[in-house]
């Protein structure tokens, strides 16, 4: 993932937070969803607001395999009852 595009992914999952979350961060909620409830939004946006083709370009980048995304993708809609993009 070129990192201007990365950049862009970031800045549209945090633009209607009050918290930033950097890429790693994000790559970290989707080893564990639920471990920082803070960044909530952003994991919902990310879900909810990113295209599969990309979720799945930013978690390859940061060496997270696909399972691992579907995983967290399914125990977040689970969690939410809210539709995922995948």
């Amino acid at each position: 993932m070129k990192q201007s595009k990365l950049n862009s992914l970031i800045a549209k999952i945090n633009s209607p937070y009050n918290t930033n979350i950097t890429s790693w961060s994000m790559a970290d909620r989707i080893v564990d969803t639920f471990q920082d409830t803070r960044y909530l939004g952003q994991v919902t946006s990310f879900f909810t607001e990113i295209p599969y083709a990309d979720q799945l370009e930013f978690v390859q980048h940061h060496d997270i395999d696909e399972a691992a995304l579907i995983f967290a993708g399914k125990e977040f809609a689970s969690y939410t009852g809210m539709s995922v993009c995948q």
